[in-house]
């Protein structure tokens, strides 16, 4: 007997797992002083679009390949949103956490202490890379999840 798992749990599981993965990239990213450039965005980017794959993927064959596009669909949205204000919240903190001590160093080199830069334009960084485009990405990566894995959806009632 095959058991069914609930779709919330797929969904918190893989929530945490992307959202750790993407906050030790933006912590490594920022310790290198590369946290400002544009690819590091995009490989977080990637990681929740890869991660949203997996996780509708992973609920599917939980569910005997018996769920809709629409359960399919959900799972993903629910991953990409708590993933986008997970990152939020730490970027949120991270960013405050400089300003408040702005000649401090996480890391030290060979060459001394590495200043650490945050983008300039934290608020315009905040809304156009975290929010719009973990959002964009992480909708694109359910549609595509739901759509591919639930081709033929005369099956979703057991026919």
């Amino acid at each position: 007997m095959a058991t069914i798992h609930h779709p919330v749990k797929v969904g918190l599981v893989y929530s945490i797992t992307i959202s750790v993965i993407s906050i030790i990239l933006t912590l490594i990213f920022y310790m290198t002083n590369i946290y400002a450039a544009l690819w590091t965005g995009y490989f977080v980017n990637l990681v929740l679009f890869l991660g949203v794959l997996l996780a509708v993927w992973h609920y599917y064959r939980q569910q005997g390949e018996r769920a809709s596009a629409k359960a399919l669909f959900m799972v993903g949205f629910r991953i990409t949103l708590i993933v986008t204000v997970v990152l939020t919240i730490f970027t949120v903190i991270l960013h405050l956490i400089v300003q408040a001590n702005p000649g401090s160093t996480l890391m030290a080199s060979d060459r001394g202490s590495m200043e650490v830069d945050m983008p300039r334009n934290f608020w315009i960084f905040l809304i156009s890379n975290v929010l719009f485009s973990n959002g964009i990405v992480g909708l694109l990566a359910a549609l595509m999840g739901a759509a591919y894995f639930k081709r033929n959806q005369k099956s979703a009632g057991g026919d």
